[in-house]
């Protein structure tokens, strides 16, 4: 819709229990990045792109893994780079990144991609400190860091915290503290 509420389109259109979530629009251009749940209620995230005008709707990262969970999609400053929360190496979610720019370059040449071409890598190593990112990693608009939300071993006491980060994956930090709970961050 335009910023005043009016010309509403609906862009994606799922059946049953399907569902779509937290979409990200790229800084520099008209893609919009969000979660497509196959699953409904189970846990089946994937990654998929759609034009503001309901065209050109993608999955960015194929799986046939009914359990992986590639979500929450959000853009470096320049739109180079997508972060997203996955658990596509282990059971815990980490955050990974991947070169949009190189994914759509590789998506024009063939339908099969080698991930280790687009520049997918995890960047996080949360599970080893004890911490969960529980959702929506956001990058800084210098692109140095990442904020979240997430979950750590003293969630019972202080509830979920915003966390940042080195958009490399290091200096962990927490940076609420509460006792309540801090969620949905943005810069």
């Amino acid at each position: 819709m335009d910023i005043y509420g009016k010309n509403i389109k609906q862009l994606t259109f799922v059946e049953g229990e399907n569902t779509v979530l937290w979409p990200s629009w790229s800084p520099v251009s008209d893609t919009i990045a969000f979660s497509y749940n196959k699953a409904g209620a189970d846990i089946d995230f994937r990654l998929q792109i759609i034009k503001p005008d309901g065209t050109g709707q993608k999955e960015i990262l194929s799986s046939n893994d009914p359990d992986l969970s590639d979500h929450e999609p959000g853009w470096s400053p320049d739109g180079k780079t997508m972060y997203f929360l996955s658990n596509r190496n282990s059971r815990h979610i980490e955050i990974w990144k991947l070169d949009f720019d190189k994914w759509e370059q590789k998506i024009a040449e063939s339908d099969s991609i080698n991930y280790e071409d687009i520049g997918l890598k995890k960047i996080s190593n949360l599970y080893s400190v004890n911490v969960n990112a529980d959702h929506r990693p956001r990058v800084s608009p210098d692109g140095k860091k990442i904020v979240f939300y997430g979950v750590g071993s003293d969630w019972h006491n202080i509830g979920t915290n915003l966390y940042t980060m080195n958009v490399d994956g290091s200096s962990l930090t927490n940076i609420t503290k509460s006792i309540d709970g801090s969620e949905w961050p943005d810069w």
